[in-house]
């Protein structure tokens, strides 16, 4: 009997940690809208210690949307919301250099998802951008569009590559194999779209050891750009495979 009771216990402890190790998704917020509707999610991918937070209006569009990180320092967003489950504030902290320099945006939203105001803290504590006494909510809503730049690599070489997106700080490190495109990160630019090749560094290398694809370099080629949304445009990276004589 003892036997039986130990066995059936040594099962359910596999059981339950193959379960625990499936699960790759750490779910931070999630807040939905009486019609079932998504208003706020947030998630940690426990492999890579980055994931997303993002906002939708009533009728899902993206009013807010970020990046969040605890690797190489942190970048967390926090969500609060009104009664009707419209995202009421975001508070966005960013630690780049592990506490050393900090910043934090706090954004204000109306119950029609509409951003009525906006805050930013650096590390010395001093607020950077502060509502006047005739602040108007209509002029801040009609500028302050958020816009997201996504950044996809396309591996047109023959080799398998090593790719690195590095932006603000951080840095995302992936494997691409060739003839694959791999999403590796976003920016998000307030008011404006822009490439994120301008500020952002890509690097290429292969992960062959053949004393061949060690005579190669790798070229970024000009971003193909495609319109997902009116808020968001995707960038896609050919990478090329150039022969060093």
């Amino acid at each position: 009997m003892k036997k039986i009771i130990a066995l059936f216990l040594l099962i359910q402890t596999t059981h339950s940690y193959s379960q625990k190790g499936n699960q790759d998704t750490l779910v931070l917020h999630l807040e939905k809208y009486a019609n079932g509707k998504i208003s706020a999610y947030s998630y940690l991918l426990n492999s890579t210690r980055t994931g997303r937070a993002t906002a939708y209006t009533p009728d899902g569009k993206i009013m807010f949307d970020s990046e969040i990180s605890r690797m190489h320092g942190s970048h967390s967003v926090t969500f609060y919301h009104h009664p009707n489950g419209v995202v009421s504030k975001i508070e966005e902290h960013s630690a780049p250099d592990a506490g050393i320099q900090w910043y934090n945006t706090t954004y204000f939203y109306n119950e029609k998802g509409e951003l009525t105001d906006k805050r930013e803290n650096n590390y010395n504590d001093r607020v950077t951008i502060q509502t006047p006494p005739d602040y108007k909510p209509q002029a801040v809503v009609e500028c302050a569009v958020i816009y997201s730049n996504k950044t996809y690599f396309v591996n047109n070489s023959p080799y398998d590559l090593k790719v690195t997106y590095a932006s603000r700080g951080e840095s995302v490190v992936n494997s691409l194999k060739s003839g694959d495109t791999l999403y590796m990160g976003n920016q998000v630019q307030a008011q404006f779209f822009e490439d994120p090749s301008k500020t952002a560094t890509f690097s290429a290398e292969s992960l062959s050891k053949k004393k061949k694809a060690k005579k190669i370099k790798f070229e970024f080629g000009k971003a193909n750009v495609k319109a997902v949304s009116p808020s968001e445009k995707a960038y896609y990276y050919e990478i090329r495979a150039i022969l060093l004589r």
